[in-house]
């Protein structure tokens, strides 16, 4: 008695190259749509930077002079590292009108609270110690360490015109991998050329 022997149809069973190509395939579109949403700002918040801290702080100079202000730092809680792409003082319209900022820089050498300081602060900080924010890479945390006092901000702003002037926070924008964040550090940064200014607060420095 004879016995039928029926071969299995083509693609009954998956080709392992074929297999293999899907996997890849899957990747690169994960891969693609992440790094579109970067390139698009899809903002997602504070990040492995976050919570900041808040606080605030003032004081009072002429017109002409310049104030550093070293009071706050960044510090990376997150397995990235993280990018910085800009980091700028914002305020209500008009509110900052009397001042102009000529430098935001990173310090990972430095004290992680210089406080405020006349001018660049260059006795506190040395120029060669210090670096343009953007562009910079704070180093991932990768749990093994604590993730220590962070990296210092010093933002340097001139004084342009009598009054009362003040920012209200320092807007920080990076990314951790494909993802780009936005945090905004809730600083009252006040400066006022006259201390019978009504709505100058109290220095502090």
């Amino acid at each position: 008695m004879g016995v039928d022997v029926h071969e299995a149809a083509p693609g009954a069973r998956p080709d392992r190259s074929v297999r293999r190509r899907q996997f890849v395939c899957a990747i690169g579109l994960l891969v693609t749509v992440n790094l579109a949403l970067c390139a698009l700002g899809i903002w997602t918040g504070n990040g492995p930077l976050g919570p900041p801290r808040g606080y605030g702080v003032g004081t009072t100079r002429p017109v002409g002079s310049e104030v550093t202000d070293g009071n706050t730092s960044l510090v990376n809680h997150g397995w990235l590292p993280v990018h910085v792409d800009s980091i700028k003082p914002v305020a209500a319209q008009g509110a900052a009108d009397g001042l102009t900022t000529t430098a935001v820089e990173l310090t990972p050498t430095a004290d992680p609270r210089i406080g405020l300081s006349d001018g660049p602060g260059y006795g506190l900080v040395p120029a060669a110690e210090r670096t343009d924010a953007s562009g910079q890479v704070l180093p991932s945390n990768r749990g093994d360490k604590p993730p220590g006092l962070g990296v210092p901000i010093l933002v340097r702003v001139k004084v342009t015109k009598p009054g009362s002037w003040h920012y209200d926070g320092y807007e920080v924008v990076y990314r951790a991998g494909f993802v780009r964040h936005r945090m905004r550090v809730p600083v009252q940064f006040w400066i006022c050329t006259d201390v019978t200014i009504d709505s100058c607060p109290p220095p502090s420095d």
